[in-house]
């Protein structure tokens, strides 16, 4: 299936399921098309079912974070199952292009449509998670201890100095 589907449902909510695989910007175009199309006259809440990719393209996260895919919702559900490499490529997503809407990965349809209603009801967006987020930037390395008789040994002449003793 490379196709992405789209319908609304009664209560005015828009689902999309994303194509199994790899996010292409034509598939991120879709989405965009399939909410201009179903969507009304002002931004909709939107259920996204991610369980079957695992990658998403760089383009493609270009085309979700554009201006005009953000003035199309108001909040979005992701649902991605046990599917840790969607968990993983949405969070990638979250990280570059953080987006203006509230979004909130589920491991289920159910506490997804929770989440939603809360919302279109004026509740709190809040975001609690189970599992911690990893920050994809580097570990800071190790403090650099001076050895003042040699200052340009840094950490591997003090090691040598502590064996020689």
């Amino acid at each position: 299936m490379s196709i992405v589907q789209a319908w609304s449902s009664e209560d005015g909510r828009l689902h999309l399921r994303l194509p199994r695989g790899r996010v292409s910007s034509k598939s991120a175009a879709a989405c965009l098309n399939g909410i201009k199309a179903l969507a009304r006259a002002e931004p909709v809440f939107v259920l996204v079912y991610a369980e079957k990719i695992r990658v998403l393209d760089w383009n493609a996260a270009t085309v979700l974070a554009s201006d005009e895919f953000r003035s199309l919702v108001r909040a979005m559900a992701v649902v991605v199952g046990a599917s840790q490499d969607a968990r993983d490529a949405l969070q990638l997503f979250t990280y570059f292009h953080r987006p203006e809407y509230p979004l909130r990965v589920f491991d289920s349809d159910q506490h997804a449509d929770r989440w939603l209603a809360t919302l279109e009801n004026g509740g709190a967006a809040t975001l609690r998670l189970r599992t911690p987020v990893p920050r994809f930037s580097p570990r800071s390395p190790p403090p650099l201890r001076v050895n003042p008789a040699n200052p340009y040994a840094g950490n591997r002449g003090q090691q040598q100095q502590l064996t020689k003793k």
